[in-house]
């Protein structure tokens, strides 16, 4: 427990001796117990068909786990995934006591070096009120790592509570020496709740007066065009199987989530070609087998994109009007 809340880590996992221990393996399991504040590990299991339960119950009396509706794994849907991630949420909210759920997307190892920063995290969201953080080493261990805690109203406490957490962050990133502090809603939300949250993000930096806060303004719309001119410059090698052989290693035109859809899973529509064959890509005497603007309506490089088209197709050069060099550009 922290502050007096029941500390709870959430995973998925479901036909995992099937998928070879896809996306959650028992070590991950084991990990996240040797910190001692964890109360319970909650899995949902999606109604295996192999001994997935049976091969992780026995791994500790605080390991539990939730049936969840049947899910056949090879449908990697955003749809299917969040129905599992549902019966975390029920359970929470059905508990009758206040709760911090560590929900985990993919393999994730806890270092007990790390558990002290975990409980400062977790303790200045409590005070703050606020109901998303990532923990101070997100970057060491994995992309997918969220730390949730239910305070769903924008009201006033709330408002407070979230200035307050953002000065907590500003004064870690004094200790620190950090130059500059990312920020940006999730970029699974739905469109319409994304616009929101990038709009009540934009006021509370304002009111933070923290120059080091920078807002990464990604929303969604599927590029108008028909080929992604951007994988071109920078595109992705995933560890995902190449889909011919089953050989690690996949070359994907970006890694944005409108390829994986929350399941750190990338789709193989979206597959290019193996790493050894990169030269032919970008010869472009291997082509892309999607259309961006009907196939990546999840897209968040979107500008990028349709203004590379202008200048390969069109002729037209757009890059004036960006400084040189561009501030924060690894992040463009």
């Amino acid at each position: 427990m922290i502050d007096g809340k029941k500390v709870i880590v959430g995973m998925i996992l479901t036909d995992a001796v099937k998928n070879k221990y896809w996306p959650v393996s028992e070590h991950s399991v084991k990990s996240a117990l040797t910190f001692n504040f964890v109360d319970e590990v909650l899995i949902v299991d999606g109604q295996s068909i192999d001994d997935t339960v049976e091969k992780h119950s026995g791994i500790s009396n605080k390991v539990k786990f939730l049936k969840g509706p049947r899910w056949d794994t090879t449908d990697l849907s955003n749809e299917n995934w969040c129905k599992q991630r549902q019966c975390l949420f029920d359970y929470c909210d059905d508990l009758d006591e206040d709760c911090f759920l560590i929900f985990q997307y993919a393999d994730i190892f806890y270092p007990k070096a790390f558990q002290e920063d975990c409980v400062k995290t977790l303790s200045l969201m409590n005070k703050s009120q606020a109901d998303f953080s990532v923990v101070p080493f997100i970057k060491v261990l994995t992309p997918w790592l969220g730390l949730v805690y239910a305070h769903k109203v924008y009201d006033q406490s709330w408002y407070e509570g979230i200035i307050q957490f953002f000065k907590d962050v500003s004064a870690v990133a004094d200790n620190c020496g950090a130059t500059y502090i990312r920020v940006l809603p999730n970029c699974l939300l739905e469109q319409d709740h994304l616009l929101l949250q990038h709009q009540v993000l934009a006021d509370v930096l304002t009111e933070t007066q923290d120059p080091r806060y920078f807002q990464q303004y990604k929303i969604h719309r599927a590029p108008n065009v028909k080929v992604c001119h951007q994988a071109y410059f920078r595109p992705y090698l995933s560890e995902e199987p190449w889909h011919e052989d089953g050989i690690p290693g996949t070359v994907y035109p970006c890694d944005s989530v409108v390829l994986n859809q929350a399941t750190a899973h990338f789709a193989k529509a979206y597959q290019i070609c193996k790493p050894e064959d990169i030269g032919n890509f970008l010869s472009k005497k291997t082509q892309m087998n999607f259309c961006p603007s009907t196939d990546c309506t999840g897209c968040v490089f979107t500008d990028n994109v349709e203004m590379l088209e202008s200048w390969q197709v069109d002729g037209v050069s757009q890059f004036e009007k960006y400084p040189d060099p561009i501030k924060h550009e690894e992040f463009v």
